[in-house]
């Protein structure tokens, strides 16, 4: 296993056996293959745009079981950072430039 990011809360870590990424973030453990790590870095930056000075809290959707997270703000950003990071440093990730 190979450790991609660990700021706590948040934890990324490539398993090389079956190439899977596991993120464990609010007591919620997730393994993604390469493709779906994408599409939910994808679906964290959609998550951004909403986001105003007003904003404590960001609500997520898990698709499995119907699972709603509400995550404080700064361990969001977290995430969204350890997974930048984990997509540059293991894939070559690219980010765009925000406006």
């Amino acid at each position: 296993m190979l450790q991609l990011y660990n700021v706590e809360p948040i934890s990324i870590s490539f398993l090389e056996s079956d190439r899977k990424i596991m993120i464990e973030f609010c007591n919620v453990k997730m393994n993604m293959n390469p493709s779906q790590f994408k599409l939910f870095n994808r679906y964290l930056t959609r998550l951004q745009r909403g986001i105003d000075a007003k904003t404590d809290f960001v609500e997520m959707q898990m698709v499995k079981d119907s699972l709603k997270i509400t995550i404080a703000l700064e361990d969001f950003f977290k995430l969204v950072n350890g997974v930048e990071t984990a997509l540059i440093n293991k894939f070559g990730y690219k980010p765009s430039m925000k406006n």
